[in-house]
């Protein structure tokens, strides 16, 4: 056997060790032991004999491609219903995709199933009618059975005949997952159909991009009673998403979370959505990202946000809808005392530029809940920059800001936001991203005002047109502060390469919080190679560090064996996991 497998005999050392193991799983390159490949049939027998000693196991997954016995599979499921597991969740997956399933695991729920189990999840099968009869009978013994999970696998007719019936009895159930199978219309209509009459569904997600009568959507079980909702039908038109979404905007809702990004929804469909927000009282999260519905129907569900779920609504995506800087306007000018609970805003790739910038600034001024902020890509200058920072000095709960590739914000705007965000102390910010915004040395000093201030774990300020002046500012802030100030640090294609030893000396050597440090593009020269060289190699605790990226440097010889050398000291002392040096 080769040696990167995991035999049954170390498997059971192992296990035996594990007892406190949450779950245990079996795909390849992911077991939650080792990254190896478990490839021996008798493994199954050893977490058999495992289960059976009572061990606190809540999930058991297992990819349908690991070798196996039937009877070891049906002993398998024996051990979990007969011990007192705790196995609450049991999921097979096919690493393959889309392979003909073996019924052996198959057979393993059907024996495991008892009272206890709450979830199963199924992906990459291709089930057989007889699959689909096993699975449906397993599922009526399940009567604590909340979640079932079907994704990326293939239904004939004579399957979701099965399978629906065992879902239409299955009384408890409250999430079903749908997602990417390969149906035809009629097996597609089976399986909705079987949920229109659960009491209990509270959430439903549904993925399909095969589906294309409108008989067949007609059979969404869009009842009121629903909380959570996901349809992504990118394949549908227009003039069948509407309908869909009109028949939920005839009937009071109980949404509280409504996903419908990657749709085709255009004008139309937006209106229809502006009148379901309207009877959605008690929406909390609405995501329509990558949908062009137009600035008019923009400014209906903005006003729709306002009127009816200002006092519930914590998350708004409408990124990449193309709203441009009217429909941005437009939109939060009718949302405006409409914020008052958001804390997630994602708006970008939305050409809002300094007029949509400032409609944003003035529905988020006086903010006491944003904690998450994204205007990436949206044409703002420096005007915008200012008129945002007007709100963000307000916005004292804020953790995350990214607004990447704005390149006119520049150095004056750069500098107006990042001292407002100096400005709160209180907590600290988990990231900014500024990258590609020419914010330049003095953006780059306002950016250690900040880090001095409260923080960030995560600074993205690639392709800044920072010099070293900068970057060296950057690492002074984060050396004077307590650790961890700063965990992730990308200042890649940036003309510093004289801060480089700063660099090495303050950020590698000395400093043992910093996880990912991105310097790609950087200018660097044999002397820097060895001073990173030597840092790495001169820690006296090992740190954090799991990420070092240099690229496009210019090394001669000199500077290939630094880099030769640590890659050897890496090897015999595993302090860094991933060293990447690119010519």
């Amino acid at each position: 056997m080769a040696s990167s497998c995991i035999t049954a005999t170390e498997c059971a050392s192992l296990l035996s060790l594990g007892c406190d193991l949450v779950s245990f799983v079996t795909n390849c390159g992911s077991s939650l032991l080792k990254p190896r490949a478990l490839t021996s049939p008798a493994v199954v027998d050893a977490l058999a004999e495992f289960v059976a000693t009572g061990a606190e196991l809540e999930c058991l997954a297992f990819d349908d491609e690991l070798p196996c016995r039937s009877e070891s599979a049906v002993a398998l499921g024996r051990a979990v219903r007969r011990s007192s597991s705790t196995v609450r969740s049991i999921c097979i997956f096919n690493s393959k995709f889309k392979c003909s399933a073996k019924p052996r695991f198959l057979q393993m729920v059907s024996v495991a199933v008892s009272p206890r189990i709450e979830c199963l999840e199924l992906d990459g099968i291709v089930f057989t009618p007889q699959d689909a009869q096993l699975l449906s009978s397993a599922m009526l013994e399940c009567t604590a059975l909340a979640r079932v999970e079907i994704s990326s696998s293939e239904l004939s007719l004579e399957s979701a005949a099965a399978l629906s019936d065992g879902i239409s009895r299955s009384r408890s159930l409250e999430t079903v997952i749908f997602d990417y199978n390969a149906v035809d219309d009629g097996s597609f209509a089976l399986v909705m159909n079987s949920l229109r009459n659960l009491p209990g569904l509270r959430s439903l997600e549904v993925c399909s991009e095969g589906t294309s009568t409108t008989e067949a959507l007609a059979s969404l079980p869009l009842h009121s009673a629903l909380e959570s909702l996901h349809l992504y039908l990118y394949s549908q038109t227009e003039d069948k998403l509407s309908p869909i979404i009109a028949r939920m905007s005839r009937q009071e809702s109980a949404l509280r979370n409504l996903n419908l990004a990657c749709n085709r929804m255009g004008p139309a469909a937006g209106m229809e959505l502006a009148r379901l927000v309207e009877r959605a009282r008690r929406l909390k999260s609405l995501d329509i990202a990558f949908n062009t519905i137009g600035a008019k129907a923009a400014q209906a569900v903005g006003r729709a946000v306002r009127r009816s779920c200002a006092a519930s609504m914590e998350r708004l995506v409408i990124s990449d809808c193309q709203l441009g800087a009217v429909g941005v306007q437009d939109m939060f000018v009718q949302m405006r005392g409409g914020c008052t609970a958001i804390s997630s805003l994602l708006m970008d790739k939305n050409e809002a530029g300094d007029l949509g910038a400032r409609a944003v600034s003035a529905c988020l001024l006086g903010s006491t809940t944003l904690i998450e902020l994204d205007m990436s890509d949206n044409e703002i200058t420096a005007p915008g920059a200012h008129d945002l920072a007007t709100a963000l000095c307000t916005a004292r709960s804020l953790r995350t800001l990214r607004l990447s590739r704005n390149v006119g914000i520049g150095p004056e705007g750069a500098s107006a936001i990042l001292d407002a965000l100096a400005l709160h102390t209180a907590n600290p910010m988990d990231e900014v991203d500024l990258f590609e915004c020419s914010i330049g040395d003095s953006g780059a000093e306002a950016v250690g005002r900040v880090i001095l201030s409260r923080g960030c774990r995560r600074l993205r300020l690639g392709s800044n047109q920072i010099h070293a002046r900068g970057v060296v500012a950057i690492v002074n802030s984060i050396g004077r502060m307590p650790a961890p100030a700063v965990e992730m640090l990308r200042i890649g294609d940036n003309p510093a390469g004289e801060a480089v030893p700063d660099i090495a000396e303050k950020l590698i050597r000395r400093n043992n919080a910093v996880v990912e440090l991105c310097m790609g593009m950087v200018p660097m020269r044999d002397s820097d190679a060895r001073a990173i060289a030597d840092a790495i190699k001169g820690r006296s605790q090992p740190g954090m560090l799991k990420q070092l990226r240099v690229c496009q440097a210019d090394f001669g010889m000199e500077g290939l064996m630094a880099v030769r050398e640590v890659r050897d000291w890496e090897i015999a002392t595993q302090r860094v996991s991933v060293i990447n040096f690119f010519q």
